[in-house]
């Protein structure tokens, strides 16, 4: 059905001033039944007021979904034009949500990554073989082998779920690969010219870092590049104060709770925290630390830009 109706809305030119159109009446149409509800419900009691508010915020939450459907379709007829988008609950465990940017945030994602290696005057397009190292369910991976199909791109990720329908789906985009939680990965010495990893080290404890720097150097060719985002000091200093003097003093926090679990992945899976000190300190025994940039992916993780050593 998706192959038949993409022409159809080519033809259509559902862009421009008609896609402002529709959706701004999506978006009143999530408003217009709260609001209509409003004086129904302040004059019901009991359960018929639950009932109704219950239905209002079912109607609110399937609107909201349509309008993320939506936004995610317009984005693929932009860039190209085949495949859908993951399934929503998979979406959900990568960034926490169903938003209309899903599929538009792996490609802003590529443009952060190049500016990053613009400082050594090098693009994603330089490098022949490529890692998405936690690749979740493909957002950058679709992305980045849009913008450059010269690259051999491979993803690799926990998310077993998530690799299978990768690999029945997105084969188009790459290689995907199942991780181990601990090394060794599947790829001989020095398999790849770049490898980058987008919020993996803002999940792990301590020592499965120190073993995954380890493993990338293995897999990376001498002399090439890495790209790694932290959690940094825009995102703990909303931190408790006992927690944001963790961070301040030793460098490093790993919250220790449920957040793995919640989103069904392994319980070792939560959040962490780096000071970019602490990488001036310990990462250089795995990598040549070549520039640190605060708040550079979206505006949100620092990125590390790292070297292989030769």
């Amino acid at each position: 059905m998706w192959k038949r109706l993409v022409p159809r809305f080519l033809k259509d030119e559902l862009k421009g001033s008609m896609r402002s159109a529709a959706q701004e009446a999506v978006r009143e149409l999530a408003a217009a039944p709260v609001a209509a509800a409003a004086p129904v419900a302040a004059a019901a009691s009991g359960a018929g007021a639950e009932e109704l508010t219950a239905k209002v915020r079912e109607l609110a939450a399937k609107v909201a979904d349509l309008e993320a459907s939506s936004g995610q379709l317009e984005a693929i007829l932009r860039h190209d034009g085949t495949a859908m988008p993951p399934p929503k609950h998979m979406q959900i465990r990568v960034v926490g949500g169903y938003v209309p940017g899903f599929i538009e945030s792996g490609f802003s994602i590529c443009d952060d990554l190049n500016a990053v290696l613009g400082v050594v005057g090098k693009s994603l397009g330089d490098f022949g073989r490529i890692l998405d190292w936690g690749c979740g369910c493909g957002r950058n991976s679709r992305a980045l082998k849009t913008l450059y199909p010269a690259c051999e791109v491979h993803g690799a990720d926990i998310d077993s779920e998530a690799i299978a329908w990768l690999k029945r789906t997105y084969h188009r985009f790459g290689d995907f690969h199942v991780a181990p939680h601990r090394p060794p990965m599947p790829f001989r010495d020095g398999f790849f010219d770049f490898i980058f990893g987008i919020s993996v080290f803002t999940h792990l404890p301590e020592d499965m870092q120190f073993e995954w720097l380890t493993e990338l150097s293995r897999i990376t060719k001498p002399g090439s590049y890495l790209i790694m985002t932290t959690s940094g000091e825009p995102n703990y200093s909303k931190l408790s104060p006992d927690m944001r003097k963790i961070v301040e003093t030793k460098g490093f926090l790993y919250l220790d709770g449920t957040y793995g679990q919640s989103i069904s992945l392994p319980a070792f899976y939560q959040n962490t925290f780096h000071s970019l000190d602490y990488i001036r300190r310990e990462w250089p025994k795995y990598f040549d630390v070549v520039d640190m940039q605060q708040a550079r992916m979206q505006q949100h993780q620092d990125t590390i830009l790292l070297r292989r050593r030769a």
